[in-house]
């Protein structure tokens, strides 16, 4: 008749003894790695108070256009950005990605989604998956350049250009004498402006790009 070993296994009485004898133990160590609801980004959570405050997703959202029918709907516009978003603060930044991040309760709990585990989802066969996959992040990125029944989440370029510049002013200091405009190694350059306080670049077309103040360095 067996006893329970330490770690939960039945041995024999006598297997223990001749452990003893030979100065060795038995004991086996299992590892187990069929936990369904684990996460190793936790941090995520931190981004949802920041998102809140800063109204990054928000405003994001109302440069996009969603012509979606609302009833078959399973991710709204702002969790889509926000999915994106918070994969891209985390590292990352292949869509593929996503194909496993879609799983993960805790990115789906910063999304504001109501139920991070995916179980009550419209489509049986999508149950248990919480998030959106590649695909669907893909025709987000997309939609601007396809016109097809599946690419219907464009966005205004000028809107969206207008959100950066906003949102990047709002991130300075409130009082700053001077902004740095870093133009990084893409090889891009001032272009002449008429106005005070407003840089046109080659990659807006020539479009004015207002308020980054009156004093503008190239560095």
């Amino acid at each position: 008749m067996g006893i329970p070993s330490p770690c939960g296994r039945a041995r024999d009485e006598g297997e223990g003894d001749a452990a003893n004898q030979n100065g060795r133990t038995n004991r086996q160590v299992v590892a187990d790695f069929s936990g369904s609801t684990l996460s190793s980004d936790g941090g995520v959570l931190l981004l949802r108070p920041v998102d809140a405050s800063r109204g990054l997703t928000h405003r994001l959202a109302q440069c996009f256009s969603d012509a979606r029918r609302q009833i078959y709907v399973d991710h709204s516009l702002p969790q889509l950005l926000a999915q994106r978003l918070s994969g891209l603060a985390l590292g990352y930044e292949d869509l593929h990605d996503h194909q496993r991040l879609r799983l993960d309760p805790l990115l789906a709990a910063a999304c504001d989604k109501r139920d991070p585990l995916g179980e009550e989802r419209f489509n049986p066969a999508h149950r248990g998956v919480a998030l959106a996959g590649a695909s669907p992040l893909n025709r987000l990125e997309l939609s601007i350049h396809k016109r097809t029944r599946a690419h219907k989440l464009a966005h205004d370029a000028g809107r969206l250009e207008a959100c950066r510049l906003q949102t990047g002013v709002r991130c300075r200091p409130k009082y700053a004498e001077e902004i740095v405009v870093d133009l990084d190694a893409m090889g891009q350059r001032l272009l002449p402006g008429g106005d005070p306080g407003v840089v046109r670049t080659p990659s807006s077309g020539g479009r004015l790009l207002p308020g980054f103040g009156q004093a503008l360095r190239a560095d």
